[in-house]
């Protein structure tokens, strides 16, 4: 159902709740025609294993991903595909409810360079980080 819609192409604000999929991806998430998104909210998405890749969207400043109890590890794909650098624009970004994420890898230099709030909530078993998120000014 989710690969049937086509959100307009000036929204600036997504959230999708209670997607019981295995999958939260589609042609259309994370292209970068929706150069406006602002905003995403990912909420309650129970059976999905892997998040859509999000990285190559150039207004998103904000992104909460709540809820996602069968993802276990979060890798390159999350960034998106292309050349350029993931999450030109992004500020913050929230993991809440993730409780078997064990590994977030895939993250290069120059990736996420406005980053200034990362929080992490209920994400007890998430053992590997990639360090070059931290140093990007986070306090």
């Amino acid at each position: 159902m989710l690969e049937s819609l086509r959100p307009h192409g000036d929204l600036r604000e997504l959230v999708i709740q209670h997607y019981y999929g295995s999958k939260l991806s589609s042609s259309w998430m994370g292209d970068p025609v929706f150069s406006k998104l602002a905003s995403i909210t990912l909420d309650n998405c129970r059976k999905c294993e892997i998040l859509p890749p999000l990285g190559q969207l150039p207004s998103l400043k904000h992104l909460l991903i709540r809820y996602f109890p069968s993802i276990k590890r979060v890798g390159r794909e999350f960034c998106g595909g292309g050349d350029s650098k993931a999450f030109p624009a992004l500020e913050t970004l929230e993991f809440d409810g993730m409780y078997e994420w064990e590994e977030w890898c895939g993250v290069e230099d120059g990736d996420f360079p406005c980053l200034r709030r990362l929080l992490f909530c209920g994400c007890m078993k998430l053992k590997s980080f990639p360090d070059t998120v931290s140093r990007h000014g986070i306090p």
